[in-house]
């Protein structure tokens, strides 16, 4: 059983200010510092069990996490995680960001438009992101998927996914007409969109 105390979790928010501010100024050195901090503190506060299930659903380091996320809709910064929206020239995007103040991160791109294009047929991308590049996670985010986007034909959402997805999107996104969300699209060789009857 975890013992954290609202002086760890605003150790924590400090410590993840540090490891932001560190990625942002790209001092490598200092972002590893801020993440063994994170690391020790969550060990200290995860009480008797020391490293033993951190992260498990009553851990320390899920309570910590939790407790220093970005609030929906807010781009979150290295060392929260987070959930928004991302506008591209391919299209909107929800974002879900997990950032658990370590070497690696996760991204995973959501369709919003379920009736154009995107980067893959089930309206859902993930990528694992172990790099800590001197820009915000909006910029990240914005970049990597613009890579999927350039280096994959985007491609129509399977009409089996999307009534899925449609279901499960958060209540602050704005979805385009409902009327149009079951109407395939294509995208031809010069990029013009037109509807696929």
């Amino acid at each position: 059983m975890h013992t954290v105390t609202d002086r760890d979790i605003q150790a924590a928010k400090q410590i993840a200010r540090q490891f932001d501010a560190a990625i942002r100024a790209n001092e490598s050195d200092a972002a590893q510092k801020a993440a063994q901090d994170f690391r020790a503190l969550i060990v200290s506060a995860n009480g008797a069990k020391g490293e033993f299930g951190i992260f498990a659903p009553d851990g320390a380091g899920t309570v910590m996490t939790a407790a220093l996320a970005a609030k929906d809709e807010d781009v979150p910064h290295w060392g929260q995680n987070g959930l928004f929206v991302l506008e591209t020239d391919h299209g909107r995007v929800l974002v879900g960001f997990t950032c658990p103040l370590d070497i690696c991160s996760r991204f995973e791109f959501n369709a919003i438009d379920l009736d154009l294009p995107f980067i893959s047929e089930t309206g859902f991308q993930s990528h694992f992101y172990a790099e800590w590049p001197p820009v915000s996670v909006n910029e990240a985010a914005a970049i990597i998927f613009c890579q999927y986007a350039k280096a994959g034909k985007m491609t129509n959402i399977d009409p089996k996914y999307r009534q899925g997805r449609l279901e499960r999107m958060p209540d602050f996104v704005q979805i385009s007409s409902s009327d149009f969300q079951g109407v395939l699209t294509k995208t031809d060789s010069t990029g013009q969109i037109g509807f696929q009857f």
